[in-house]
């Protein structure tokens, strides 16, 4: 990932450890670590993330898929790639 080493250095500045997860079933970190974890577009697996979040702790994810905004496709008659042929 080309922006793993300068998010590393810039969040350094700012006395933040950087950690990437590279399997999603072994968080390095330890158990009810974090009030809040947060998530863009990645993918996560639920036991782990119960496993290091504090009781009453929050989860907040983005996530897109084929089908996002589909609604708005079908309204304005654009077609799925699928079929366009």
């Amino acid at each position: 990932m080309p922006n793993i080493p300068i998010a590393e250095k810039n969040l350094k500045e700012k006395n933040i450890i950087l950690k990437q997860i590279k399997n999603d079933s072994k968080i390095p970190f330890g158990n009810e670590y974090f009030d809040i974890v947060i998530n863009r577009h990645e993918s996560y697996e639920i036991m782990e993330l119960k496993r290091i979040s504090k009781k009453g702790g929050l989860f907040i994810t983005q996530q897109v898929g084929g089908l996002n905004g589909i609604d708005f496709n079908i309204a304005f008659g654009i077609k799925a790639m699928d079929d366009i042929e």
